[in-house]
């Protein structure tokens, strides 16, 4: 798998639209679920002792001390993308 990355951004954003309407077409719709949700949320989920949450999860307090996390299942794609690709040195 690669990542798709800002000079391949409009080719891989017309094929998504494709995909998009065709499956509108098919009474497919699209749907988006925060990043970021109550950690609580998937270690209920999963359990507390499970590698999803203790190895694949970023929890992280808020100012107003709620636990937070990032979605497991996609934390490492989106980190290991951010460091291989030098996404925070511009």
């Amino acid at each position: 798998m690669a990542d798709i990355l800002p000079k391949e951004h409009d080719f891989w954003k017309a094929v998504f639209e494709v995909g998009w309407n065709v499956s509108e077409l098919n009474d497919f719709y699209y749907i988006e679920t925060p990043i970021l949700e109550e950690a609580a949320l998937f270690e209920r989920g999963v359990g507390e002792a499970t590698d999803i949450v203790e190895k694949e999860m970023y929890v992280f307090k808020t100012k107003g001390g709620e636990r937070v996390a990032m979605r497991p299942e996609n934390t490492a794609a989106v980190m290991r993308s951010y460091l291989e690709n030098h996404l925070g040195y511009f």
